[in-house]
């Protein structure tokens, strides 16, 4: 196994195609409505925005939408193929992974730095903890909005991601992240989380 954090964030690209990206974005943006992000204090078991000064990105979640059983399809090849590559010792398989969870950011929205302990997930049947993340940005028509890891550290990680492309990274502390204020015009992406 590797020593190096960045080994283990891995890019699959063109993983869907652009006009299966269109397609969702057209689904989603229809009918619901979107809610702002937030994250979920442990300590307080309450959920809160970061601070009144951060436009967060608005999310949902939508199983409703035509694609959704191809999504999953995806999803689940592309954790595959990360546990595949990476042929790791102490994985022999999961419980479970997330549907997508839709993140819209418009101009001068941001996600702030966190690390993806989801707990959102578990509902008392549903147990685990979240193993990998995996995210796909759905267009690359915007400014800004860069996805880093690791940031304001040595090892920042700035990865270049195209319309379709799913990266797959670790869902612990180890990997913080972020997505940089949006400049210009709205990006698209999902996760989902095995556990």
């Amino acid at each position: 196994m590797s020593s190096e954090l960045k080994d283990y964030c891995k890019i699959i690209e063109k993983h869907l195609d652009r006009d299966t990206c269109e397609k969702v974005i057209e689904e989603i943006e229809s009918g619901l409505e979107w809610q702002q992000n937030e994250f979920y204090d442990n300590r307080t078991e309450k959920s809160f925005a970061p601070s009144e000064d951060d436009e967060e990105c608005e999310m949902k979640c939508d199983t409703t939408i035509s694609s959704h059983p191809f999504l999953m399809e995806k999803i689940k090849d592309a954790f595959y193929d990360y546990v595949i590559h990476h042929n790791f010792p102490s994985v022999n398989g999961w419980a479970g992974y997330s549907p997508p969870r839709f993140n819209k950011y418009s101009e001068n929205q941001k996600m702030c730095v966190h690390a993806d302990h989801i707990n959102s997930l578990f509902d008392g049947e549903r147990k685990g903890i979240p193993m990998f993340t995996g995210m796909t940005v759905l267009n690359d028509d915007f400014k800004g909005g860069e996805f880093v890891m690791f940031p304001d550290s040595k090892n920042e990680f700035r990865p270049t991601l195209e319309t379709g492309d799913f990266m797959v990274f670790p869902s612990n502390f180890l990997y913080p992240h972020l997505v940089a204020p949006v400049k210009e015009k709205v990006r698209y992406s999902f996760s989902s989380w095995v556990w």
